[in-house]
Parts: structure tokens; sequence; C-alpha cells
């Protein structure tokens, strides 16, 4: 950065460094606004508010291509003495706390270089800190706190916002899980179709609507049909949806000798 600059300063004794790329040919605005920008900074504590007005339009209006800099970090970093963290909450303090004026229908349709007077009062400190605040959190800070007190403010805030979520969290229903296709279990075979239907719910029984009857045991493994309902405990899963009946039995228990494929009476 070039210190002890001033608006009497001559544009011509700016010393700039320039990138290493040839942009566009470099203009007489882009050039007086390193100046604009070169005094505010050497006055910083004060001209705080113009200089992130100076350092907005620099960077909307792409002055820094004049100087052979793809992006506006470079320029600053280069020629600023300031990194582009420090120029971007420069520029949002501006952008947030500025006066502006609005169109008939809402919208915003120019910022002043002049804060707005409720924020008049307050320090650039106080002013970073309430960056991601709302505007009701804003209202419970006075320019009289320090900014360790502006923290606390937002940290209940946070925590707040915390809880509310999890609240959010612990109450919402959980996704339902897709069902899946049971028409594969007619083309499955072996131990395939033993895992597939070991597997099943009802709830995986509820679209599925084919007119026989299927009877599996305990592992998913199919039995003849001839073994009846009788030799122990089984699940019944039935659905008559458009008039056509499909059940399918599935047994929760089965004793060795059943495995072993031995009928019942």
């Amino acid at each position: 950065m070039q210190f002890g600059v001033s608006i009497s300063t001559k544009e011509s004794d700016l010393n700039i460094v320039y990138g290493m790329y040839n942009l566009r040919e470099e203009s007489e605005f882009a050039r007086a606004s390193v100046k604009y920008i070169y005094t505010d900074l050497n006055a910083i504590q004060t001209n705080y508010f113009r200089l992130g007005f100076h350092l907005s339009e620099f960077e909307s209006m792409e002055y820094y291509k004049d100087f052979g800099y793809l992006t506006f970090s470079e320029f600053v970093e280069a020629n600023l003495s300031m990194d582009k963290s420090a120029a971007s909450r420069c520029i949002n303090v501006f952008r947030e706390f500025c006066q502006k004026e609005y169109d008939c229908t809402g919208c915003l349709k120019r910022r002043s270089n002049h804060i707005d007077d409720k924020y008049e009062d307050y320090s650039y400190s106080q002013l970073c800190e309430m960056l991601p605040m709302s505007e009701d959190a804003r209202k419970k800070v006075t320019p009289a706190m320090s900014v360790k007190q502006i923290r606390e403010i937002k940290k209940v805030k946070n925590v707040s916002r915390e809880k509310e979520n999890v609240s959010q969290v612990a109450t919402s229903q959980p996704e339902e899980k897709p069902k899946k296709d049971l028409s594969k279990v007619v083309s499955l075979h072996g131990s395939a179709r033993q895992s597939f239907v070991k597997s099943l719910s009802v709830a995986d029984l509820e679209e599925y609507h084919y007119p026989a009857i299927y009877l599996f045991d305990s592992d998913g493994k199919p039995l003849p049909f001839e073994y009846g309902f009788g030799c122990c405990g089984y699940e019944i899963y039935h659905n008559t949806e458009n008039g056509c009946d499909a059940l399918y039995f599935k047994l929760s228990t089965c004793f060795p000798e059943e495995k072993e494929g031995a009928a019942h009476d």
C-alpha cells in the first residue's frame, strides 16, 4: 500500500503493483478508484465505511482487470496490505449498514456511501460482530456494549437455534423405506429365493397381487403346499386389492424335523 495518499495526490503518482495479465486497457476511473481506496486506508479508523464503499465499487466494476489481475482478491493482496477476508468484511459492513433506497416493488435500487442513521454510533468492530445477526438480535445491541458482550448475545441466539433444530429433528417423521418388488419371488430359485423371502416384512407385501399361495419356512426356504398350516407358528400376508387375492405364508418358527423335510399330518 502507498502511504501519504490523499485526495490532492496526482493519480499519475500512485505506485500500483501490476499483475501479469493484459485483460483490458487501463481507465482513468480505475486509477481514481485506487486513489480513493489508498486515501481511506491512510485514515481507516475514521474512513472505514467510505473504504467499504470504494472497495465495493472497485470490485463490482472489475477495475482490478485494468491492472492485470484475474480476481479482486489478487489485487487486494498485492496492493492494499490486507488479506481478502479483511477486505470482504469491510465491504460487507458497508453493504449491510449503509443507507439504502428501494423502488416501488421493494427491491434495492441503490446504496448510499453513508452509514444508516441507526448505526452511526457503532464502531467498526461492533458492526463486524453484528453482520451475521438478525434484525431482532441487532436491536439488543447498544453502542455502549463491548465486542465481548455482543458475542454473548450471538452465543445465546445460536444455542436457541441449535435447540430448535434438535427439536425439529426429534419430531420429524422417519423416512419411509421403499417397498420391495415381490414379483421377483416367482422367478428366483434356490438360495437367492430363500434370501429374498427371508428379508420380507408385512410392509413389503402391501401392494402385491398374485392369485396364488406361497409357503416358506422361517429361513425363506419354499415348502410344499401339502405341509398345511398346523405344523407350527406362521405369519399370514393377505391382500385383496383390485379383487385379486394373494396369500403369503412365512413360518416364524420351525421344528428341526420340518427343516429336514419331514411331513406332518
